[in-house]
């Protein structure tokens, strides 16, 4: 089985290496995001002042102009919470904190909190073995994986090969859990898989009952009023457990006061202390590679035992502070997969240590006013500059006029898989663009569009000027919430050009085009947010096991570096042509 998963892994990398051909998906694509439930209940948090909670709002304006300076983040939103109370929030750029945004690895902490549940209720218990749990344990993996616990899959320690690949190669991934090789013994070490949720997933199901999203409704989301929540599942309908989950900010928060609240919520009890406890103490040692933090129950800790972390890559993460109360939420798009860059290194400069006094403080109203007018802020990186801290969408420029109606045909092949919807979404979806066929620019008298055309599918969308405009649109079944903002401008050469940026809103990617206008043509240029760095990093983890066999080294042995690096600079940053039509 793990052969035949690294085989069909490197088929499907090689193919969207490939710009010449359309990418084909290694098994059936199947729309999982849902629409955004706009008509759900946001129920709020309690607000506060920073100084009647003990903390000075120089501190936290502080920390924000730190994050500010760092230009390698994109911070979508950020809330600081103290006893409870958010004492500052801030959305960057055209992100709402009130709509759900995927939560990545994040919601691994939430399926540990089903599991603590069960515990409490004894039906479960850590040493209990896989292979008596899964009802579709085989007579050989109950001997081949006898060993395995309910313990080593929250610590990360199963051994198990079959990993975050198998998720767009294979559709059966119970089976082919229970077939793969060890890579080490359980418990020998740590080894961080995002199939080892999706297993606790299929045990919650399987001891329960219940899917993991209806065990947790009348346990955890309703206690906690979160309605504005989903979970995809896998080809056969279980919950992933270890990513796929939609979540707002303000309801992230919720879940680490709980954990920061040793499981109780509003007076009640929701999970026992016993269980907060553990989850929040290391319980696996994780390498240096990964950040500051060890394991506990699907939970990082603090290497210095002090703080604890719901993490989950691009920058969805909620740390929590219990020395101190505070709580820390943000959302992004950052290219790091675990817990190094920037925004750590000052979280932990700025609050690993601290301690806000016991007692209200005289309330600032210079300080608070600076902070409040630090809550709303550009994005950072090439279009800092554009006036969006007017939150107002401005008139027309004079330069969009020359654009009543101008259509582009992309010359040339090598545009397969490259669209509107970045490509690291394509992949994480497995549903993939058929190409950039044709850009169209038009205007009329209150709005000027973009349009794209993939296929047989076309997406418009209008462009704001000093703020995006949001427009939900449907890609391959699939609903979106994307706000596109952009401005002209004019290059070294006097070119005349369009730099528009496309905010995924529920999700961490963002597309940024520029298009350069030329005589009867046009040269588009696209990346996208996270990019480059990040698929340098990702292949290197999810293909770890896949690169230790002879086949697949003597097959990378023959790679230039310096191509790789073409390869995947063509397809994160390319450089299409359009050719004007009449």
């Amino acid at each position: 089985m793990d052969l035949t998963v690294q085989a069909n892994g490197i088929k499907l990398i090689l193919q969207v290496f490939d710009r010449k051909s359309e990418t084909q998906p290694i098994i059936p694509y199947v729309p999982q995001k849902k629409p955004f439930p706009s008509q759900a209940t946001l129920t709020p948090l309690p607000r506060a002042t920073p100084e009647s909670q003990g903390v000075p709002s120089e501190i936290i304006q502080q920390f924000l102009l730190a994050l500010q300076k760092d230009s390698s983040l994109d911070l979508h939103t950020l809330m600081i919470l103290r006893n409870g109370r958010v004492i500052s929030e801030t959305a960057y750029g055209d992100y709402n904190p009130q709509i759900w945004t995927t939560t990545h690895s994040l919601c691994k902490s939430i399926t540990g909190l089903a599991i603590g549940m069960l515990i409490d209720e004894g039906k479960l218990n850590l040493q209990d073995r896989v292979v008596d749990l899964v009802k579709k344990s085989s007579l050989v993996a109950k001997v081949t994986h006898k060993a395995l616990t309910v313990r080593h899959l929250l610590t990360m320690s199963s051994g198990i090969t079959f990993n975050e690949l198998g998720a767009v190669t294979e559709t059966d991934w119970v089976k082919a859990y229970l077939e793969s090789a060890f890579r080490f013994e359980p418990g020998a070490e740590f080894a961080y898989n995002s199939m080892n949720s999706y297993m606790l997933s299929v045990i919650v199901r399987d001891v329960s009952g219940q899917s993991l999203m209806e065990y947790l409704k009348p346990r955890l989301f309703r206690p906690l009023q979160i309605q504005r929540v989903d979970w995809e599942g896998c080809p056969k309908g279980i919950e992933k457990g270890g990513w796929g989950m939609y979540m707002t900010p303000e309801d992230m928060a919720k879940i680490g006061l709980l954990y920061l609240q040793n499981g109780i919520w509003q007076g009640e009890r929701l999970i026992s202390e016993a269980w907060i406890r553990e989850a929040t103490k290391m319980q696996m040692a994780a390498p240096q590679s990964t950040g500051a933090y060890h394991y506990g129950y699907h939970v990082w800790v603090s290497k210095q035992g002090k703080s604890f972390l719901l993490n989950g890559m691009f920058g969805q993460n909620v740390a929590g502070f219990p020395n101190s109360n505070l709580l820390v939420v943000a959302t992004g798009g950052i290219s790091e997969l675990f817990q190094q860059g920037g925004f750590f290194r000052e979280l932990h400069r700025f609050f690993a240590q601290y301690l806000p006094s016991s007692t209200a403080l005289p309330e600032d109203l210079v300080a608070l006013q600076k902070l409040r007018e630090l809550q709303w802020l550009p994005n950072h990186g090439w279009n800092a500059k554009l006036t969006m801290q007017t939150r107002e969408v401005q008139a027309l420029p004079e330069l969009s006029k020359q654009f009543k109606n101008r259509s582009y045909k992309i010359h040339g092949e090598q545009n397969a898989n490259i669209g509107l919807m970045p490509l690291i979404q394509q992949v994480t979806q497995n549903s993939y663009s058929k190409g950039l066929q044709r850009l169209k620019l038009f205007s009329t008298e209150k709005h000027f569009y973009v349009l794209f055309e993939e296929g047989n599918e076309k997406y418009t969308l209008p462009i704001g000027f000093g703020k995006g405009i949001a427009t939900q649109i449907e890609i391959r079944g699939e609903s979106y919430w994307v706000s596109s903002q952009g401005e002209f401008a004019y290059d070294e050469d006097l070119r005349l050009v369009l730099k528009c940026r496309f905010s995924f809103l529920e999700i961490p990617s963002s597309r940024l085009m520029k298009i350069f206008f030329e005589e009867g043509s046009a040269e588009i240029e696209l990346t996208e947010i996270p990019g480059r760095k990040i698929i340098f990093e990702g292949l290197a983890s999810v293909s770890e096991e896949a690169f230790k066999t002879k086949f697949v080294e003597a097959l990378v042995s023959k790679i230039d570096g310096d191509y790789l690096t073409y390869k995947i600079n063509t397809l994160f940053a390319p450089h299409l042509i359009g050719k004007q039509e009449i």
